[in-house]
């Protein structure tokens, strides 16, 4: 009675997953023509999700550049949570200090407009 299985659990396939980058000289011309597209005659607002404040960001400097857009803004990773600290006993309080960090931030970008 029930399922009978052939193979293991242990021997099931796994999808093979491909971690290719896109070349960097691909990236801005999509952005550009993404953000084209997506923008209106109207001023807009914008907020680029971006890594550490040290890591450069690409999609917020092709949309800082645009010239419909009322005020792009960055949201870089929390200073808290940065290094594997999910690990730490603090971590979801770190998490959550993180979260009402960027509520903050976002509410500090709206309000600008």
């Amino acid at each position: 009675r029930g399922p009978w299985l052939k193979e293991p659990c242990s021997a099931a396939k796994s999808s093979s997953k491909r971690n290719d980058t896109m070349p960097e000289d691909l990236i801005g011309p999509i952005l550009r023509e993404s953000i084209d597209l997506l923008l209106d005659k109207r001023e807009s607002l914008a907020v680029t999700v971006c890594g550490t404040k040290r890591n450069p960001c690409l999609s917020h400097e092709i949309l800082e550049s645009h010239k419909q857009l009322k005020l792009a803004a960055p949201l870089h990773t929390c200073k808290s949570i940065v290094g594997g600290v999910e690990f730490l006993r603090d971590a979801a309080k770190r998490m959550h200090d993180c979260e009402k960090e960027v509520i903050a931030r976002l509410e500090a970008i709206v309000s600008k407009e």
